[in-house]
């Protein structure tokens, strides 16, 4: 799984892989309500992120050791106040059918 820099762009959906992984740990982090064509997972191994989805439809805190799906195509905004430790993993939906829409 490659290290994200805090500063670094990054758009998966710009690589052509079917299986994108990384990790960061990123503080003051508010990534803007945003979508992608891949389907994602989002796992917090230490802090918290405010998790908001489909416009503010659904607001969640996900505690460490915990992870969210994300639909592909379903906006998200992740606001992180404190340093978090996080993994995030993409799947390119055609790929993978049997995963959750």
């Amino acid at each position: 799984m490659a290290w994200l820099d805090a500063d670094a762009a990054f758009d998966p959906d710009a690589l052509k892989s079917s299986l994108i992984g990384v990790q960061s740990a990123l503080g003051n982090h508010d990534s803007g309500s945003h979508r992608h064509k891949m389907a994602q997972i989002l796992f917090t191994r230490q802090g918290c992120v405010r998790l908001t989805l489909d416009g503010g439809a659904l607001l969640c805190l996900l505690p460490p050791g915990r992870a969210a799906w994300i639909p592909a195509q379903v906006s998200h905004r992740a606001e992180m106040k404190n340093i978090v430790d996080y993994r995030s993993v993409w799947f390119q939906p055609q790929r993978y059918p049997q995963l959750p829409t």
